[in-house]
């Protein structure tokens, strides 16, 4: 007989699923600069489920910023309100050690000219015109968008205090700093890092 322990950060889970489907690829490709274009069904797929999972995370974080949260928010709308509640969000950089890497997947948003980021702009063109935008499903859009996945996970629990509930630590996504000391426990370095009051 299981033995019940709460909810289960079902979103957390989600994103180590993606991470492990990513890390396979990892088998085939080099995550090198020299291979970020480099597209395929597989990276289209991931593209869109991380994608889709950013949406889903982004709307819990902004809707209890703000009063009359829309009923249908894209990311302009998520934009908004991060810039206005959330500054440091658009900063904030993961690194994947393991291959040299570090990406500041939301910086786009960052500036007095603001854009929509482009590994966004990627998975917009495969969800709707795949027969013309199927190389933005690449291995850069990739990346991205699971870092910035990993970084509104780690602003929506610790914003909910429930970072302590995030293990097993991802195989490849950590804050950049995270390789400077005090050891590797999910609820200890890593999001003191990623603290978003």
């Amino acid at each position: 007989m299981a033995i019940p322990q709460g909810d289960v950060p079902k979103h957390w889970n989600y994103f180590l699923m993606l991470e492990n489907d990513l890390i396979q690829i990892a088998r085939y490709v080099e995550f090198h600069a020299d291979n970020f274009n480099t597209y395929s069904l597989e990276l289209s797929r991931l593209l869109v489920s991380a994608c889709g999972e950013v949406d889903a995370i982004m709307k819990q974080i902004c809707e209890p910023l703000v009063d009359n949260f829309p009923n249908n928010p894209n990311i302009e709308c998520y934009r908004k309100i991060v810039s206005e509640k959330l500054p440091s969000f658009a900063s904030r950089e993961v690194s994947i050690r393991r291959f040299g890497l570090s990406l500041t997947p939301w910086e786009n948003w960052k500036g007095d000219n603001p854009r929509t980021p482009c590994w966004w702009k990627g998975h917009t063109g495969i969800k709707h015109s795949r027969h013309e935008d199927f190389k933005a499903g690449n291995l850069k859009n990739v990346l991205n968008a699971m870092g910035a996945l990993y970084i509104a996970l780690a602003c929506f629990y610790s914003r909910n205090q429930q970072e302590h509930r995030l293990v097993p630590v991802p195989a490849l996504y950590f804050p950049k700093s995270f390789y400077q000391g005090e050891g590797t426990k999910a609820g200890q370095v890593w999001y003191k890092f990623y603290r978003f009051s």
